[in-house]
């Protein structure tokens, strides 16, 4: 069996964030071979990491939670929707932008996108993954308010006090779905529903952390949790949680408890290879901007299936991908759509840091 150190622990999870960016960006290929598997867990690996280094001082410090999310989350949302904002019409004339679907935006359009960005929304197709970061933010709420209460109500039990808690709202919302379903304001839609159930996927990652050595890690425990993400796939258990599309809860918790599990124990065995480690390590750390900026650098591959089969140009506003007619282009898209945004990542970290160093020259040669 393997095993790691506590210190090396966070290496761990950012290789597990680097799988499930990996998984993400496979998964929006939509015609690769591994699309309804990705989908049965890819999501949920971010909310078990999110649950397991939720930090209970955050309950004495409810303001300090808030603006924390709002910096890690809502700031970059607004940032990178901005810049598609502003590069919205330049797309558009590239063909990066469907004309049956998008327009060039006016004034009004753009002073739209900006009341958009203040409810954490942003309306550009390229950015459209960025929606996850809403749904991360108020699960995240959601799951701080339930440690809460249940450590008020007792810090002993707090734990069975929260699953029960969460239990007991899933089942309530799942019970009135049709009614939620109801409801006209979206943001209570969605909250009364796809977040209420996302909870329970923080709870999973909260209760690893507390029995995670218990945990094998080892060849079988890989290929036994594989075998049974095999079997949902064969089984044709979808899971689409952007389109608030569930299959029964149950078989949701369970494909996506196995789903952590087998990226869990995966991200072990990588974490003992230490080139592959560095590399993964690196795309979980990096994972924000590859969510961000994946859809745009398809369009690199996009260009590249125009230019071998005669396309016209039109196909590049394809979205996300130019319909595979030989099935394999589903990987040069995985291998841009992850090394573009680490290498525009990369540049960034350079150039801040020259230009810290340059500063800080300056700032010397000004004080002498």
């Amino acid at each position: 069996m393997t095993t790691i150190d506590q210190r090396e622990n966070s290496h761990v999870f950012s290789i597990m964030k680097g799988l499930g960016i990996i998984f993400v960006v496979a998964g929006h290929t939509a015609y690769s071979p591994v699309h309804n598997f990705v989908y049965l867990f890819h999501l949920a690996v971010f909310y078990f990491v999110a649950g397991y280094f939720f930090k209970d001082k955050y309950i004495d410090d409810k303001l300090l939670f808030v603006w924390k999310k709002i910096k890690s989350l809502w700031f970059p949302l607004v940032g990178y929707g901005i810049v598609f904002m502003l590069l919205h019409n330049l797309f558009f004339r590239a063909h990066f932008y469907n004309p049956l679907t998008s327009h060039l935006y006016t004034r009004q359009d753009y002073f739209d996108c900006l009341k958009y960005f203040c409810s954490c929304v942003t309306p550009e197709q390229l950015l459209g993954a960025l929606w996850f970061l809403r749904s991360l933010f108020i699960v995240s709420f959601l799951f701080m308010i339930g440690v809460w209460i249940s450590k008020r109500l007792s810090d002993r039990y707090s734990d069975i006090i929260l699953g029960g808690g969460i239990l007991f709202a899933v089942v309530l919302c799942s019970v009135f779905d049709a009614e939620i379903q109801q409801i006209d304001i979206l943001i209570i839609r969605r909250i009364l529903s796809n977040e209420c159930y996302l909870t329970a996927i923080l709870y999973m990652g909260r209760m690893f952390r507390k029995y995670q050595r218990y945990m094998p890690v080892n060849i079988w425990s890989i290929g036994v949790l594989l075998m049974l993400l095999l079997f949902l796939q064969y089984k044709n258990v979808t899971v689409a949680i952007a389109s608030s599309i569930f299959p029964p809860l149950p078989v949701f918790y369970f494909a996506s408890a196995v789903g952590c599990l087998f990226t869990y124990t995966l991200a072990v065995y990588i974490h003992n290879l230490p080139t592959l480690s560095r590399i993964m390590i690196y795309a979980g750390n990096a994972s924000l901007a590859i969510m961000a900026l994946h859809f745009l650098a398809f369009k690199v591959v996009s260009l590249l299936q125009i230019l071998i089969y005669g396309y016209g140009i039109d196909y590049l506003s394809a979205f996300p991908v130019i319909p595979d007619r030989i099935n394999i282009w589903w990987v040069p898209y995985v291998v841009c759509g992850v090394a573009l945004p680490l290498l525009y990542t990369s540049v960034k970290q350079i150039l801040v840091l020259q230009s810290g160093r340059l500063y800080g020259q300056l700032i010397l040669k000004f004080k002498l």
